[in-house]
Protein backbone atom coordinates (compact mmCIF):
# COMPACT_ATOMS: atom_id res chain seq x y z
CA UNK A 1 0.00 0.00 0.00
CA UNK A 2 3.18 2.24 0.88
CA UNK A 3 4.27 1.77 -2.73
CA UNK A 4 1.84 3.57 -4.91
CA UNK A 5 1.80 6.61 -2.34
CA UNK A 6 5.22 6.99 -2.92
CA UNK A 7 5.12 6.36 -6.48
CA UNK A 8 3.11 9.57 -6.51
CA UNK A 9 5.32 11.71 -4.13
CA UNK A 10 7.93 10.81 -6.63
CA UNK A 11 6.16 11.74 -9.58
CA UNK A 12 5.19 15.33 -7.76
CA UNK A 13 8.32 15.79 -7.34
CA UNK A 14 9.80 15.22 -10.68
CA UNK A 15 7.09 17.14 -12.13
CA UNK A 16 7.92 20.38 -9.78
CA UNK A 17 11.15 19.77 -10.68
CA UNK A 18 10.70 19.31 -14.44
CA UNK A 19 8.80 22.83 -14.54
CA UNK A 20 11.27 24.37 -12.58
CA UNK A 21 13.59 23.46 -15.16
CA UNK A 22 11.75 24.63 -18.26
CA UNK A 23 10.79 27.63 -16.32
CA UNK A 24 14.52 27.77 -15.74
CA UNK A 25 15.58 27.15 -19.50
CA UNK A 26 12.65 29.53 -20.76
CA UNK A 27 14.20 32.69 -18.39
CA UNK A 28 17.32 32.11 -20.07
CA UNK A 29 16.07 31.38 -23.85
CA UNK A 30 14.43 35.19 -23.23
CA UNK A 31 17.80 36.75 -21.76
CA UNK A 32 19.67 34.81 -24.32
CA UNK A 33 17.42 36.80 -27.35
CA UNK A 34 17.88 39.66 -25.80
CA UNK A 35 21.40 39.58 -25.69
CA UNK A 36 23.29 41.83 -27.31
CA UNK A 37 21.28 44.91 -26.87
CA UNK A 38 23.75 46.95 -26.58
CA UNK A 39 27.07 47.96 -27.72
CA UNK A 40 29.76 45.60 -26.69
CA UNK A 41 33.40 47.06 -26.03
CA UNK A 42 36.96 45.45 -26.62
CA UNK A 43 39.40 46.46 -23.93
CA UNK A 44 43.15 46.23 -25.60
CA UNK A 45 46.10 46.43 -23.35
CA UNK A 46 47.97 47.74 -26.38
CA UNK A 47 48.28 50.68 -28.64
CA UNK A 48 46.65 51.47 -31.78
CA UNK A 49 48.61 49.46 -34.85
CA UNK A 50 50.50 46.95 -32.55
CA UNK A 51 49.35 43.05 -32.88
CA UNK A 52 46.63 42.72 -30.46
CA UNK A 53 44.74 45.66 -31.70
CA UNK A 54 44.45 44.49 -35.50
CA UNK A 55 43.39 41.30 -34.08
CA UNK A 56 41.12 43.33 -31.91
CA UNK A 57 39.54 45.24 -34.55
CA UNK A 58 39.12 42.62 -37.30
CA UNK A 59 36.98 40.43 -34.56
CA UNK A 60 35.15 43.65 -33.60
CA UNK A 61 34.14 44.17 -37.27
CA UNK A 62 33.36 40.29 -37.62
CA UNK A 63 31.12 40.45 -34.16
CA UNK A 64 29.44 43.86 -35.54
CA UNK A 65 28.26 41.99 -38.56
CA UNK A 66 26.97 38.61 -36.89
CA UNK A 67 25.22 40.51 -33.67
CA UNK A 68 23.98 43.87 -35.37
CA UNK A 69 25.39 46.07 -32.77
CA UNK A 70 28.68 48.04 -32.82
CA UNK A 71 31.77 46.72 -31.17
CA UNK A 72 33.74 49.68 -29.89
CA UNK A 73 37.43 49.09 -29.40
CA UNK A 74 38.90 51.09 -26.30
CA UNK A 75 42.89 50.86 -26.22
CA UNK A 76 44.08 51.03 -22.37
CA UNK A 77 48.09 50.49 -23.52
CA UNK A 78 50.48 50.10 -20.29
CA UNK A 79 52.13 48.56 -17.97
CA UNK A 80 51.94 45.10 -20.27
CA UNK A 81 48.49 45.11 -19.92
CA UNK A 82 47.43 45.40 -16.80
CA UNK A 83 45.70 48.50 -17.04
CA UNK A 84 43.67 47.00 -19.89
CA UNK A 85 42.74 44.03 -17.80
CA UNK A 86 42.05 45.84 -14.51
CA UNK A 87 40.07 47.98 -16.66
CA UNK A 88 37.89 44.51 -18.03
CA UNK A 89 37.97 42.78 -14.25
CA UNK A 90 35.79 46.18 -13.35
CA UNK A 91 33.52 45.92 -15.64
CA UNK A 92 30.08 44.18 -15.08
CA UNK A 93 30.46 40.41 -15.72
CA UNK A 94 27.78 40.95 -18.29
CA UNK A 95 29.07 40.06 -21.92
CA UNK A 96 29.17 43.07 -22.81
CA UNK A 97 33.12 43.83 -21.89
CA UNK A 98 35.96 41.95 -23.97
CA UNK A 99 39.35 42.21 -23.20
CA UNK A 100 41.74 41.15 -25.61
CA UNK A 101 45.12 40.50 -24.67
CA UNK A 102 48.14 38.24 -25.28
CA UNK A 103 49.24 35.28 -22.65
CA UNK A 104 51.66 37.31 -20.64
CA UNK A 105 48.59 39.78 -19.62
CA UNK A 106 46.92 36.81 -17.93
CA UNK A 107 50.42 34.75 -16.91
CA UNK A 108 53.17 36.32 -16.52
CA UNK A 109 51.99 40.33 -15.24
CA UNK A 110 50.52 38.05 -11.64
CA UNK A 111 53.91 37.06 -11.01
CA UNK A 112 55.68 40.26 -12.29
CA UNK A 113 53.34 42.95 -10.49
CA UNK A 114 53.14 42.77 -6.87
CA UNK A 115 50.06 45.20 -6.56
CA UNK A 116 47.60 44.06 -9.28
CA UNK A 117 44.27 43.94 -9.14
CA UNK A 118 42.48 41.41 -10.34
CA UNK A 119 43.25 37.48 -10.39
CA UNK A 120 42.82 35.71 -14.02
CA UNK A 121 41.17 32.80 -12.84
CA UNK A 122 38.66 34.70 -10.79
CA UNK A 123 38.22 37.66 -12.77
CA UNK A 124 38.03 36.18 -16.51
CA UNK A 125 36.71 33.46 -18.81
CA UNK A 126 38.96 32.81 -21.76
CA UNK A 127 36.44 32.41 -24.58
CA UNK A 128 39.20 31.63 -27.89
CA UNK A 129 42.50 31.85 -28.56
CA UNK A 130 42.98 33.74 -31.87
CA UNK A 131 46.28 34.26 -32.89
CA UNK A 132 48.97 31.38 -32.19
CA UNK A 133 52.16 33.31 -32.91
CA UNK A 134 55.78 31.94 -32.35
CA UNK A 135 58.30 33.90 -30.19
CA UNK A 136 61.40 34.35 -32.36
CA UNK A 137 65.16 35.63 -31.14
CA UNK A 138 67.41 37.64 -32.57
CA UNK A 139 70.67 38.46 -32.00
CA UNK A 140 72.42 41.87 -33.86
CA UNK A 141 75.42 39.88 -35.53
CA UNK A 142 77.75 43.34 -36.05
CA UNK A 143 77.69 43.44 -32.12
CA UNK A 144 81.39 42.56 -30.70
CA UNK A 145 79.71 40.78 -27.82
CA UNK A 146 77.01 38.84 -29.34
CA UNK A 147 78.99 38.17 -33.00
CA UNK A 148 79.85 34.95 -31.59
CA UNK A 149 76.13 33.66 -30.93
CA UNK A 150 74.78 31.54 -33.59
CA UNK A 151 72.59 29.27 -31.40
CA UNK A 152 70.49 29.75 -28.44
CA UNK A 153 73.43 27.57 -26.21
CA UNK A 154 75.20 30.00 -27.48
CA UNK A 155 73.31 32.86 -26.43
CA UNK A 156 73.10 31.20 -22.59
CA UNK A 157 76.84 30.91 -22.20
CA UNK A 158 76.48 35.03 -23.18
CA UNK A 159 73.89 35.56 -20.86
CA UNK A 160 75.93 33.37 -17.80
CA UNK A 161 79.05 35.61 -18.25
CA UNK A 162 77.04 38.66 -18.33
CA UNK A 163 75.44 37.97 -14.82
CA UNK A 164 78.87 36.40 -13.26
Amino acid sequence: MMRPLHNSIRRVYLATGLAVLCAIAGHAQAQAAAFPNKPLRIIVGFPPGSSTDSIARASADHLRLKLGQPVVVDNRPGANGVLAATEAARAAADGYTLLATNSSGITVNPQLYKKITYQPERDFTALTMSVSAPFILTINPSSERTGAVHTVADWVALARGLAN
